[in-house]
């Protein structure tokens, strides 16, 4: 694994009290916890031995017993102590959901393997499996062994805080949907394998919640963080609040975490190395909706750090507002043991800062709990700048950058106003099918389509008989023959799929894909609906247009033939809409109005109808 981690025992001119403002992780209408109110929180914290109120049975005839109540409210108290350290609402039990989660857990601890998927005991009755399969594909799932049987609720939800197995690295699913601001009813289930193994369900995908204010949600939270909650294997996680923020970009986003006490700092962006173990550093952005997207994950790994002791500054740069404007946030981690007593009397350490062209000189007074304070500020000194001149283009204005040849700082002025485009044009005719077009080109290579003329739709025929139309190749449908179209759903990646092969479909199936059934019919003769698939995206787009097909493959799309044919238009109008928001799963394809105007309604675009089904 190759992986790029830079330390640096240089204090940043981040540090200046007077240059950063710190944020809040969490809801911002609740205060940080005191050391004190969370080792009073953690007090609370309980074990219980009485497990079930009905003992659930693993093999046939399968009962989905019952948690205790007792049970049930440990793990509901443990949750809740984990959202109170995060500032975020307290959580409720469902007794709906503490239900089917039991249905789950049998589930699992009757084929003794952790799968959100799991396959039908063949003596176990459809009804029950159900009820189980429901269960494991809408919540978070654990195996835990080698614990005391009353240890695995807690243990259970401590791990999927952690979510730090290989699988879990890249998206942290299981620690965003227990962070969910908006997450109000949960169920507990458990049940034991005859392996002895004990399989947990965790019923979390709930967004019943009222919303909070809050910028971001991060783990480890901002403010006191006890350390028996967070080990040095354990990545960090910063949750964008998706009304405030546009979804991260890794490419863009940086992250740096400085250690205050000695100043030494890890940095993080898209060079640092693919999440694939707990020992070595690596950084992530998962956008999928665990919870809450735009999630950036990072860790400084367990060979780097030992464990994590006093404050640290953790500094996120490269995200941007909704209103398309780049920002930063900043925000501080006081890790504590919560064995210890808190009282300290503080013992500062200086450390001089000398002052640079840009920044003031100044002196930080650092404890070795991690408290400190800045002064003894001295004057910035003068920049020496030299300029480096770019000259105007079509479409970006010039201007001069001044670069200090002594400290780096640079700052642009002195701007041209852009030339502009100077276009030549070509006219693509309209046909019985296809609309016509101008294309614009200028010489800096800039090019847009206009001018749109409308397809002519009067198709030219030899004699009755005949299917073919002589000028376009438009192909009418004569015949009654129709073939279904299925109609498949991601629920990862949010996109939906079409196949007219049932094994395609069953194999999409088996790989979690879910039936939604026969969307629509289409003919064995008709013009034909061209498939193509997106690789860095994972979107299939299905179009008849000749021009679109051509430009989608110019960008790099892959072509996979013909799907199926579209009938004659005086036949089932099949709309075709888009998400402006969705980076997979961005066209949506329906032959419902009545679905068409409530995605409309929803934000998407509407763009007109991409083929005809039958009627039968």
């Amino acid at each position: 694994m190759c992986t790029v981690l830079l330390f640096t025992s240089i204090f940043s001119i981040g540090v200046l009290a007077e240059e950063v403002t710190y944020s809040q992780s969490g809801n911002l209408a609740v205060s940080n916890p005191t050391k004190e109110q969370i080792k009073a929180k953690w007090q609370e914290i309980f074990y219980t031995t009485d497990i079930y109120s009905e003992t659930p049975s693993v093999n046939a005839p399968y009962d989905a017993g019952a948690l205790s109540d007792e049970y049930l409210e440990s793990g509901e108290t443990y949750l809740n102590y984990i959202r109170y350290i995060a500032k975020l609402p307290d959580i409720q039990l469902a007794a709906a959901l503490n239900e089917n989660a039991q249905y789950g857990a049998v589930l699992l601890a009757a084929i003794d393997t952790l799968t959100h998927y799991p396959s039908q005991p063949s003596d176990m009755s459809d009804e029950f499996y159900q009820q189980g399969y429901n269960a494991t594909t809408s919540s978070n799932i654990s195996m835990r062994g080698g614990y005391l049987d009353y240890e695995c609720l807690i243990s259970s939800i401590q791990g999927c805080m952690d979510d730090n197995g290989t699988n879990n690295l890249d998206a942290l699913g299981h620690r965003r949907w227990l962070l969910n601001p908006r997450l109000l009813n949960v169920g507990f289930g458990q049940a034991e394998a005859e392996s002895y193994c004990q399989y947990i369900v965790t019923k979390v995908f709930d967004r019943s919640g009222a919303d909070i204010n809050y910028d971001f949600v991060s783990w480890p939270a901002s403010g006191n963080m006890p350390t028996n909650v967070f080990d040095n294997d354990v990545p960090w996680s910063v949750t964008l609040n998706p009304q405030k923020y546009q979804i991260p970009d890794i490419n863009k986003v940086s992250v740096t975490i400085k250690e205050v006490s000695s100043g030494k700092t890890w940095s993080f962006d898209s060079t640092t190395g693919a999440p694939t173990y707990n020992t070595y550093a690596y950084m992530a952005v998962n956008n999928m909706g665990y919870g809450v997207a735009n999630c950036i994950i990072f860790n400084p790994g367990a060979s780097n750090v030992s464990s994590y002791k006093g404050v640290y500054e953790v500094t996120v740069n490269g995200i941007y507002l909704r209103d398309g404007t780049e920002t930063s946030l900043s925000y501080k981690v006081d890790f504590f043991d919560i064995d210890e007593d808190i009282s300290h009397t503080h013992s500062y350490q200086p450390t001089v800062t000398e002052p640079t062209c840009t920044s003031m000189g100044y002196t930080v007074y650092a404890c070795a709990c991690g408290d400190y304070y800045i002064s003894d500020y001295v004057n910035a000194k003068e920049h020496s700048y030299v300029t480096s001149v770019a000259e105007p283009t079509c479409t970006e204005e010039g201007f001069t950058v001044y670069i200090c040849s002594v400290c780096g700082n640079n700052y642009i002025s002195d701007y041209v106003d852009a030339k502009g485009h100077s276009y030549s044009a070509v006219v693509t005719s309209p046909t019985c099918m296809v609309q016509g077009y101008t294309t614009y080109t200028c010489s800096c290579g800039d090019t847009y389509v206009a001018d749109y003329v409308n397809a002519t739709g009067n198709h030219t025929y030899s004699n009755s008989s005949d299917i073919t139309c002589n000028v376009c190749g438009y192909t009418r449908v004569v015949a009654a023959k129709t073939t279904p179209m299925y109609r498949m759903y991601n629920p990862n990646s949010g996109e939906h799929f079409y196949t007219g092969s049932t094994e395609e479909r069953d194999i999409l199936v088996n790989a979690g894909w879910h039936y939604e059934g026969v969307a629509f019919n289409f003919p064995v003769v008709g013009a034909p609906v061209y498939r193509l698939y997106e690789e860095k995206t994972g979107e299939h787009l299905y179009t008849m247009d000749e021009a679109e097909k051509a430009k989608l493959l110019s960008e790099g799309w892959n072509y996979e033939g013909v799907a199926f044919n579209s009938a004659g238009e005086d036949e089932v109008a099949q709309y075709r809409l888009h998400n402006p928001n969705a980076t997979c799963g961005a066209y949506h394809f329906t032959g419902s109005k009545e679905e068409r105007d409530i995605l409309i309604n929803a934000g998407w675009e509407y763009q007109g109808i991409g083929w005809y089904s039958c009627l039968r």
